[in-house]
């Protein structure tokens, strides 16, 4: 398990410190600078929506097979160096990006984020935790995450803002060079962490991991399952939205100030989180989800720039439950099992997203680009119905 101190002066700094470290370091995280325009810039190099969901799927298979091994380090040699790692591997993959042409380049770079991403396994949210903990903090993480949110969405904001215009000025391929140096002052950042001394423990396995999730009773499978309604919706909605934009005429130019708009709506959703805790958790994500569903089968329903503000509800509601969820899978979990539970339930929510990239870019190749969003609607509708019938608020031991 973790040694954590005592709740003095001392120990306030050192986790006040870490903290801020971990809020800039997910800051530059969320700086993609491409990220408006990397749409475009796929079908320029003569990928086709099957090729695109194929190369994005990348991300989520290699994340998937990373993510649970990554944790399990990260419980047991520390947290920064699987951020450290991570960082550096970002990097990589978007050097490949800014040299490679054609698909197979395409795909190597997406592949490297997605080995990135997973040796980054949410360690910064159990780092987070276990420090705010250290000094009796708890009660303090669901405004903490919804800050944290807000702050990181500011960086998003300025970032696509300052890409899109960066991108016409200067070209996409100097633009990914500009983010390797992003991610490599995020790499500096994770080093500069300190965290508490981990004890030599058995780590759970994967098999072990898995089985409590998935097998298991209780407020812990529920709530994971949950959690996959808002990562595979959120992932293909990413991906789904700028053909959206392209269906209905809105200018490549106008990416960028639109991805700002929803990060705006998101951070101020987000900042409202921690108000929601006086009501009935459950009875709030039911009604998230609801909602969720909603605007998926009209965005399938209406192709029209009126409907353009439905994104915006997308991004709120988003906003809103993130900050809901995390705490909540955080208080059900052990310190010393934290990262490696977190990083298994991401690598569940992986196999659901890897699946639904893949399928929504067959969709829209093959049909339309409405039955991606229906189908979407339909799997997340399907995972919400099962969420909420299994494991009523019976508390698990992990």
């Amino acid at each position: 398990m973790i040694t954590l101190e005592a709740d003095t002066s001392e120990a306030t700094e050192y986790a006040r410190r870490n903290l801020r470290r971990i809020q800039f370091f997910r800051l530059l995280l969320t700086c993609e600078l491409t990220f408006a325009v990397i749409m475009p810039y796929l079908q320029q190099n003569g990928l086709s929506q099957t090729q695109i969901s194929l190369a994005i799927g990348c991300i989520w298979l290699w994340a998937l097979l990373v993510t649970v091994h990554a944790g399990r380090f990260a419980d047991r040699y520390g947290r920064k160096w699987a951020l450290v790692t991570g960082s550096v591997l970002l990097s990589l993959a978007f050097v490949v990006f800014s040299v490679g042409y054609g698909f197979w380049p395409i795909l190597c770079s997406y592949s490297l984020l997605g080995i990135g991403y997973g040796c980054m396994a949410e360690s910064d949210k159990a780092m987070a935790y276990d420090l705010m903990k250290q000094v009796g903090w708890e009660d303090r993480y669901l405004r903490f995450e919804a800050n944290a949110f807000s702050y990181r969405t500011t960086g998003a904001i300025i970032s696509a803002l300052v890409g899109s215009w960066l991108c016409q000025e200067v070209g996409t391929k100097t633009v990914f060079l500009l983010q390797v140096v992003l991610y490599l002052a995020a790499m500096c950042i994770a080093f500069s962490l300190r965290e508490p001394q981990l004890k030599t423990v058995r780590s759970p396995n994967l098999r072990e991991t898995v089985r409590r999730i998935l097998w298991g009773h209780g407020e812990l499978r529920r709530i994971v399952i949950y959690l996959m309604i808002g990562f595979v919706g959120m992932g293909t909605i990413t991906y789904l939205r700028p053909l959206y934009y392209q269906a209905v005429g809105v200018p490549v130019s106008w990416f960028g100030v639109l991805q700002a708009g929803l990060m705006v709506v998101s951070a101020t959703a987000a900042r409202f989180a921690s108000r929601l805790e006086g009501f009935d958790r459950w009875k709030v994500l039911r009604l998230l989800m609801a909602a969720n569903i909603v605007c998926y089968c009209l965005l399938g329903l209406c192709s029209s720039l009126w409907i353009l503000p439905l994104f915006g509800v997308v991004w709120a509601l988003t906003g809103l439950s993130g900050p809901i969820t995390s705490r909540h899978i955080n208080q059900l979990v052990g310190s010393e099992v934290r990262a490696t539970t977190l990083s298994a339930s991401g690598a569940v929510n992986k196999v659901g997203l890897l699946v639904m990239t893949i399928l929504a870019g067959w969709l829209t190749d093959a049909f339309t680009l409405s039955a991606a969003f229906f189908v979407l609607a339909g799997v997340c509708g399907s995972i919400g119905a099962y969420a909420l019938r299994v494991g009523r608020h019976v508390p698990v031991a992990v």
